[in-house]
Order: structure tokens, then C-alpha cells, then sequence
């Protein structure tokens, strides 16, 4: 008798801690069972002001009739009318799933049990209540204030917008919706964290083009009151000084133009100091080029035509002075050795028509060379990726 006793008592235990466990996505199961000693009576009358604001008549007829557009089985489950209601459970329809309170207060996360309300409980702990905090320790970062809660615009919900850009959330006296991410900010997105400071632009393996001026950017440093600028354009083995003193955020380089060939190694850093001179820290942009002159054709890999016309094509940046006259040469050895290309020259498009050789069998190490002149001095070359000839 007594071994039967303490089974049927151990399934009540395991079907109480079960249901328990399916429905508590809230610190209570029930508005009843806690949520009305902050929040007030769901059927108090015009005169309640819990947590700080004014209904216009008693909670259960704001949702019933404006919030939702008479859908008992939102919140409710069993007979509409028995009181049965649950934070985490309703009976749902056609448009809406079983939700309950969750279906407007939370988000799914793709239904992950337990973690729906963790915007609201994230917001009650930022008010100070501590409640919540010993049973959901897991939760995931609650969803953006612009995520709408799985109710919202459904079918019998009057409420569209969880940013309450059309007022449809406000039903209180404060002019505001819910706070549904918890970060205390009602109705707008919270901005984004301040940026830590780091070099901004050049970004790694960006190409600045030689001859012009330049911006060079960077996020503040806390307490900075002054920063130098470096440019290295041998990995960092060398430096020299862009700017000192300067109490912005960015300063203009005017970059040489009297570079001859591409750079491809060059770094920015950027030293912050204090007021009273004291550096503070240093920070590095990642490797980026300085480019005189780009061959955009042909590309790195591409099939070149044996035997035939082929136009090679660049983009020169700044020079010292203008170019005059232009090499074009070739190689199918990956740099052994090198051959005059033959062919039509157009300096001013920028551009070469060249008269591609015939090749006994496929050559994959091809590469082409192109350099400007002006008065027979050099002012830019560039050479091209391994390209195929065939």
C-alpha cells in the first residue's frame, strides 16, 4: 500500500515539475500566481497605476477589445471563460499559435523552450527585480526592439509594430509600447556600442592611388586629447610622420606622386597621447597598396587567344609628370626572360592592342609588363598576375 502511495505521489511530482517545465518561459505560469503583486489585478479598474502608468479601464477589457479584437484563445485555453490562462500556453487558432502572454510579451527563438520572454525579463532586472534570475540564467541576448513578437500583425491582433511607430502599442497614459529588449529604451533601437579605437580607413587590402589626397580615419581613443600619424610602406620596417597634434579623428595624406611602381605592403598607425602628452596607445591599420598603376586586363588566370589581337588595359593614378611614351612586354616564363610586345599603343585611352604571339602548346605562367614614360625617364610600371596564352 505504502510502495503504491509513493508511486502515484512521485508521477503527480514528475507531471507537476513537467508542466512546469513547458509552460515556464516567465517567472510565473500565471498572471495570478505573481505577476499582479507589481502589475495590479488584470480586472482593476481605471484606478490602477501600477508599474507607474494609468489603464484606461481594466486590463483583461484593453486586451480583450483593443488589443485584440475579441480572440479569447490568444491568451486563453480550455472554456474561453474559465480563468484558465498561462504565460507560455493558449489555445491559439487558425492565425495565431498557442502562445499566451508570450504571443505579445517575447519572442520565440525558434521555439526554444524556456528563453521566449527574455527581453522582458532582461527589462525587469534592469528596474531591479531579481526574481527571474535564479531559473533563467541561459538566456540568449535578447532580440532587437524592431523584432516583432510572434503576435504582432497576426490575424485578431491589433498591435503591427513593436517599435510602436504608429502608436498602436501605447495603452497606457506614458505614450510608450513595451520595452521589448530589456535595454530600457522604449520604442527605439538602442545605438550601436562606442567603437574601440582602431585605424579605420585604409582598411586591409584597400588601393590608394598615388597623387592625391587622401583621408585617413580613425575611432577615438578614451581620454585622448591628440594623436600622430605613421605611414610605413615597407611592412612597418620603416616609418615616417603624416601629421602630429591633430585633435580630429582623421587627417589628410597627400600621397606622393612620385612613386614609380605599386606598392603593396604599406601600413597606417595611428598614436594616441592624453593632455598632458602622455601616450596613451598605437594602433595599426592592416596591409594595404599604393597603387600608380593597375592593369585591369588581362585578369589574374584569364585565357588569353594565341595568335591573335588582344587589348591589354590599365588605370594610371597621379605621376610626377605626365607620360609620354609607353613599353609594353611580355613574358610566357613567369619572368625568365621578357619580349617586346608587338602591336597598336593608344596612351591616351590607356589601352594596347596587343598582337598575341602563336604558341607551340599552352603557356599558364604568361605575364605582361607596362610601364610610362616621360622624356625616357620612368614614372610608372605595373605587372600583371600569371595569365594563360593558348
Amino acid at each position: 500500500m505504502k510502495k503504491g502511495m509513493l508511486f502515484f505521489l512521485g508521477v503527480l511530482v514528475v507531471f507537476a515539475v513537467f508542466a512546469a517545465w513547458t509552460t515556464d518561459s516567465f517567472a510565473y505560469n500565471r498572471y495570478i500566481d505573481g505577476c499582479d503583486g507589481c502589475h495590479g489585478a488584470f480586472r482593476s479598474g481605471t484606478t490602477s497605476t501600477k508599474p507607474g502608468n494609468t489603464w484606461p479601464t481594466n486590463k483583461h477589457d484593453v486586451h480583450r477589445n483593443q488589443m485584440l479584437a475579441g480572440v479569447c484563445e490568444a491568451c486563453h485555453t480550455g472554456t474561453p471563460n474559465s480563468g484558465s490562462t498561462f504565460t507560455g500556453s493558449s489555445d491559439g487558432n487558425g492565425s495565431l499559435p498557442g502562445l499566451g502572454c508570450i504571443g505579445c510579451h517575447g519572442n520565440d527563438y525558434g521555439g526554444i523552450v524556456g528563453v521566449s520572454g527574455a527581453g522582458l525579463r532582461k527589462h525587469h532586472a534592469g528596474k531591479g527585480v531579481t526574481v527571474c534570475a535564479s531559473c533563467h540564467t541561459g538566456d540568449p541576448t535578447p532580440l532587437p526592439e524592431s523584432n516583432n513578437p510572434p503576435y504582432y500583425g497576426k490575424a485578431g491582433v491589433n498591435i503591427t509594430n513593436a517599435l510602436n511607430t504608429d502608436g498602436k502599442e501605447n495603452y497606457t497614459s506614458d505614450g510608450l509600447g513595451l520595452d521589448n529588449d530589456g535595454d530600457l529604451l522604449y520604442d527605439q533601437l538602442a545605438g550601436p556600442p562606442p567603437a574601440s579605437f582602431d585605424v579605420t580607413k585604409p582598411a586591409a587590402g584597400e588601393s590608394v592611388p598615388t597623387g592625391a589626397p587622401y583621408a585617413v580615419t580613425w575611432t577615438a581613443a578614451d581620454g585622448a586629447a591628440s594623436y600622430k600619424v605613421k605611414v610605413s610602406i615597407d611592412g612597418g620596417v620603416t616609418w615616417s610622420t603624416l601629421a602630429t597634434s591633430v585633435n580630429d579623428t582623421t587627417t589628410s595624406w597627400d600621397v606622393p606622386n612620385t612613386i614609380k611602381k605599386n606598392i603593396s605592403n604599406a601600413i597606417i598607425k595611428v598614436i594616441a597621447y592624453d593632455s598632458s602628452g602622455g601616450k596613451l596607445g598605437a594602433k595599426k591599420s592592416g596591409t594595404f597598396s599604393v597603387d600608380v598603376l593597375t592593369i585591369t586586363a588581362p585578369a589574374a588566370a584569364e585565357v588569353v587567344p594565341q595568335n591573335a589581337p588582344y587589348t591589354i588595359t590599365w588605370t594610371a593614378n597621379g605621376t610626377a609628370v605626365p607620360p609620354d611614351q609607353l613599353v609594353v612586354k611580355y613574358t610566357l616564363n613567369n619572368g625568365r626572360t621578357w619580349k617586346t610586345a608587338q602591336g597598336t599603343p593608344n596612351l591616351g585611352a590607356s589601352s594596347f592592342s596587343w598582337n598575341v604571339p602563336a604558341v607551340s602548346k599552352t603557356k599558364t605562367k604568361a605575364r605582361v609588363k607596362v610601364v610610362l614614360k616621360a622624356a625616357g625617364v620612368t614614372v610608372a610600371k605595373a605587372v600583371t598576375a600569371k595569365f594563360t596564352v593558348q
